[in-house]
């Protein structure tokens, strides 16, 4: 199977995690010192310095910078090192570009219409190795698209109503080529999985202004197939989009964050063929901005993690069927939660909780105390 080398992003599912403890009962999270930015837009989770510690990487949208917060294996993170970067760089995306080098970091800048990647030597310190012009790239995602073992990058273009797939190849130090695919309109946020189940990696688009998705099915060397377009019904604002097997059928389902049009999350169900089921609506948060699929109670079953504006961080407890538990909400704090990440930053094998609170300029830290029955007696 060619689907390699995907990338750990914004709203990454499991992250260094080891076998999970028992499983628990009942959610709670404690938060931690927050990390400070300025107008976070996007956060991802990745070992940058190779010490086994996850750290935090984060795009500073009103200072025109990303930071890199070198995290303490504990919970707890070190002050974040700022480097320059283009005109609101909104989006971003942390990977190794090839086996055997340290993880990388690619940044969109939104307002200048480039993306710079961002070279890691090792430690954590990072030096802009290369910028690229890329109208409007609102999302990114990096994987091997043709199976040369090198992540690739694709774009999403707002404004171009297109998604950019540019080919890296390490050898030639950062020399990319590219080309643009049709999506639908206003692509908001960029999933990358194996939706036809060829082995081929494919890409799955949410469509802001077109009230759609947009699946792009992959060939295996780097080009794609025409646009399957998808609707996400009448009234409806997609802008987060990310895939997971929710009901155990062995087919990639999507989930969709609604955030001002219907007020809900979204369920569409795979059919292993690149196209999906209706719809089927949960309710959430009205601000919705994000969604991520993990196991955040440790019982073999997917639950989703949701970052919104007045509710703070909310989760749904999966039932194993592609169906949730009511919601239960976390952390109220202030400050829009334009995007979260998951992954064990405290080495207890339970999935944690990152959140950039865009009005606040912050990122929050919440750890995972679920508690076990055992526990709760």
């Amino acid at each position: 199977m060619r689907a390699t080398l995907v990338a750990l992003l914004c709203g990454c599912g499991r992250q260094n995690f080891a076998a999970y403890p028992p499983a628990c009962e009942e959610l709670a999270f404690v938060r931690t010192a927050d990390i400070a930015a300025f107008g976070p837009r996007n956060v991802a989770l990745g070992d940058v310095n190779l010490d086994g510690d996850l750290d935090v990487v984060l795009t500073n949208g009103d200072a025109q910078s990303i930071s890199v917060a070198l995290g303490n294996g504990d919970g707890t993170f070190r002050s974040p090192m700022i480097y320059p970067a283009g005109v609101h760089p909104w989006s971003l995306a942390v990977a190794r570009f090839a086996q055997g080098v340290p993880p990388d970091i690619v940044v969109g800048n939104y307002s200048d219409d480039t993306i710079t990647v961002f070279r890691n030597d090792g430690t954590g310190a990072l030096q802009p190795a290369s910028t690229h012009g890329v109208l409007t790239p609102q999302a990114l995602a990096l994987a091997d698209f043709d199976g040369d073992d090198h992540a690739d990058v694709a774009v999403a273009s707002f404004s171009a109503d297109e998604v950019t797939v540019i080919m890296s190849d390490l050898a030639r130090d950062f020399v990319f080529t590219a080309q643009t695919f049709a999506t639908g309109v206003g692509p908001y946020s960029i999933a990358t999985d194996d939706l036809d189940e060829d082995g081929n990696l494919d890409l799955l688009l949410a469509n802001k202004r077109g009230t759609s998705l947009s699946s792009l099915l992959g060939n295996g060397d780097g080009t794609f197939r025409a646009e399957i377009p998808i609707s996400t019904g009448l009234g409806t604002q997609p802008w987060h989009v990310t895939t997971a097997d929710l009901d155990g059928d062995g087919h990639r389902d999507a989930i969709v964050a609604d955030n001002y049009g219907t007020s809900s999350i979204l369920i569409f169900r795979g059919r292993g063929d690149g196209t999906f089921a209706a719809p089927e609506p949960t309710a959430a948060p009205y601000n919705t901005w994000w969604i991520v699929a993990a196991d955040m109670t440790a019982d073999d079953t997917l639950d989703l993690v949701a970052g919104s504006g007045p509710d703070g961080v909310s989760t749904y407890v999966g039932r194993g069927d592609g169906t949730f538990e009511p919601r239960q909400d976390f952390a109220p704090q202030e400050g829009e939660k334009l995007c979260i990440a998951v992954g064990d930053l405290d080495h207890d094998r339970r999935p944690d909780v990152v959140s950039a609170n865009g009005t606040a300029n912050t990122v929050s830290v919440l750890l995972n105390r679920c508690a076990r029955s055992d526990e709760l007696r």
